[in-house]
């Protein structure tokens, strides 16, 4: 079996596409060992989002098929370049082969230790979410010009979305952020958190039985209003999430089983093929100002 994305930018809604191609996987016995190919060819750009659920998405593949997958990588070196820049090579490679290997120097073109970058980072524990939020405060100050007081609201998000991979998915988790340009020089931010855990709506069930009625999008709808939460006494994660995402006239996708909701200018829901857990992209832009 072999996947080539539709399109040439992996975005959170071009990624609905290969999700959606993903999902005769999820349909198979598990343990049957199957070839399985991603070609990412005539990929010219991967956004945080979509690097952190592509890893999701090939650990799944392995873990159902039991067999290792095989990915072929962009031909333009700028964009596997990147993708090492990212420590996604590195990491991609504990689970699945790499057609014609990848050269060394592509694999760390730039400081780990980077002002507008956070590589990919594993989610399995509060030290990790330390090292994550401390990595972004780095970045936030460098580049956003925001008031101490705008940064740690942004920190606190971040860190939230994260805490909630460890308090509610039950499986670990991913983060990556990048700094962009616009064409008019205004600077934005946008952050790729993800699991492959149990879900909103399967979270919240645990404390309300009725959740198991809900659609997918409701359930991601009320996690987002005050007081929702799989814990009682809880409930400001994801509710916290979307105030500071509206305070800074941001744009925020968050998907869980068969549904992504975007809230930003607009809020809208899109049916999408099922896939476990939470995914978030958060984009902030330098013009919320302080």
């Amino acid at each position: 079996m072999e996947l080539k994305p539709a399109e040439e930018k992996l975005t959170p809604i071009s990624m609905d596409g290969l999700f959606q191609d993903f999902s005769p996987v999820w349909r198979r016995t598990p343990g049957r060992r199957k070839k399985f190919i991603l070609n990412l060819t005539d990929v010219k750009f991967v956004d945080p989002y979509a690097a952190v659920t592509i890893c999701l998405l090939i650990e799944a593949v392995a873990e159902r098929l039991k067999a290792r997958p095989r990915i072929i990588p962009p031909k333009e070196d700028l964009v596997t370049g990147y993708l090492g820049r990212l420590g996604f090579w590195d990491h991609i490679g504990l689970v699945a082969d790499v057609e014609g290997g990848i050269d060394l120097a592509k694999k760390r073109v730039f400081p780990l230790d980077s002002d507008v970058l956070l590589e990919l980072t594993p989610i399995r524990n509060a030290t990790d979410v330390k090292n994550i939020t401390k990595h972004l405060l780095k970045i936030i100050a460098a580049n956003l010009e925001y008031s101490d007081k705008s940064v740690n609201k942004i920190i606190n998000l971040i860190s939230e979305l994260c805490r909630n991979i460890l308090d509610h998915s039950n499986a670990a988790g991913w983060a990556t952020a990048q700094r962009y340009v616009h064409a008019d020089g205004t600077r934005f931010l946008q952050i790729g958190v993800a699991d492959a855990g149990i879900g909103i709506k399967e979270s919240l069930k645990t404390r309300y039985p009725k959740a198991g009625r809900w659609t997918h999008q409701e359930a991601i709808l009320k996690a987002l209003q005050k007081d929702f939460s799989r814990f009682p006494k809880r409930g400001l994660g994801l509710y916290m999430v979307h105030r500071i995402v509206e305070d800074f006239k941001g744009h925020l996708h968050l998907r869980s089983g068969d549904s992504r909701v975007f809230l930003g200018t607009t809020q809208r829901g899109f049916s999408v093929d099922w896939f476990p857990g939470v995914q978030a992209s958060i984009s902030l832009s330098e013009r919320a100002g302080a």
